[in-house]
């Protein structure tokens, strides 16, 4: 998916006067995801103490981007939610944005905050949960 999110953006890059940030946010996003992805593994701690496994600075550089990208989707967020709903018609000019890209953006924003949502949910569901299976009543 980070593939097609970069993709998109750079393929669309000068498609979107209302607000020009929106594929380069495509563009960040995707290569951001594709670097996470690719070096997860690295950023996993297995339970070896960080001194004798060497995964320190992976780990840190792992919190870096989960930081980066809550803020970059905030950014992103700001763009694409405040140029709400641009024309689609390139004949207005400034007020244009394509409308695959636009779209495209909208809907990215739109699951990642249901999919936040969701695991904040369960979170605390399974919190709840394993609270009252220990006996644990005091808040």
């Amino acid at each position: 998916m980070s593939e097609t999110i970069k993709a998109l953006g750079a393929k669309y890059k000068d498609d979107c006067p209302v607000e020009h940030k929106i594929p380069i946010w495509l563009i960040v996003s995707g290569v951001v995801a594709l670097f996470q992805g690719l070096f997860a593994p690295a950023f996993r701690n297995d339970g070896k103490s960080e001194r004798t496994s060497g995964r320190g600075i992976f780990q840190a550089v792992g919190l870096i981007i989960n930081i980066f990208q809550m803020v970059w989707l905030i950014i992103g967020s700001v763009w694409v939610y405040g140029n709400y709903e641009p024309s689609y018609n390139e004949a207005d000019g400034d007020m244009f944005c394509n409308e695959t890209v636009y779209l495209f953006s909208f809907w990215i924003l739109n699951v990642t905050y249901i999919g936040l949502c969701i695991a904040l949910f369960v979170s605390i569901g399974v919190s709840l949960y394993n609270r009252g299976l220990s006996g644990n009543s005091s808040y």
